[in-house]
């Protein structure tokens, strides 16, 4: 059957949809849902965050403690777009490493691409806010359910 659509709700529903294309990423950087079921796992492009520590200098400890708590931050933007039956939620932290510019080239050099760690969560409390990870203040500890395991190491910071 055919239903006709109100031309009056057609602005309200391009300006929801407008929204949530330009909506604004939960950190900064790219995050890829690239599994969803079984271990999912979501790649963090952490480099505009890895360069604005780099920049500010907070020294090695705090800047790692900010990169776990925003990989935490991505795993809660994305919990609920991975399947009930998985078994865990995985954030791998990666970042493009540049070398010192060089006069012959406008760019800075591209080095590589660093796994800085992989944040792991059991899906079972990660799905229903065990230890209210989802809102845990920036800076504050993980959760002991939480692993972060640091595979690389961040530019130097001093």
């Amino acid at each position: 059957m055919f239903r006709a659509f109100a031309p009056a709700a057609l602005p309200a529903a391009l300006l929801a949809m407008a929204s949530a294309a330009g909506a604004q990423p939960v950190v900064p950087g790219h995050q890829v849902l690239t599994r969803t079921s079984g271990d999912a796992l979501i790649v963090w492009d952490a480099t505009p965050d890895v360069n604005a520590l780099a920049s500010a200098k907070p020294g090695r400890e705090k800047a790692a403690a900010r990169l776990r708590s925003d990989a935490l931050r991505v795993a809660a933007h994305f919990v609920h777009a991975v399947d009930a039956h998985a078994r865990s939620l995985s954030v791998k932290v990666i970042y493009y490493q540049t070398g010192p510019p060089d006069p012959r080239y406008p760019t800075v050099p591209f080095q590589g691409t660093v796994v800085y760690g992989l944040l792991r969560l059991p899906y079972r409390d990660a799905s229903v806010d065990r230890d209210h990870w989802m809102t845990l203040a920036p800076g504050r500890p993980l959760p002991r359910w939480v692993v972060f395991t640091q595979s690389g190491a961040l530019p130097p910071m001093q």
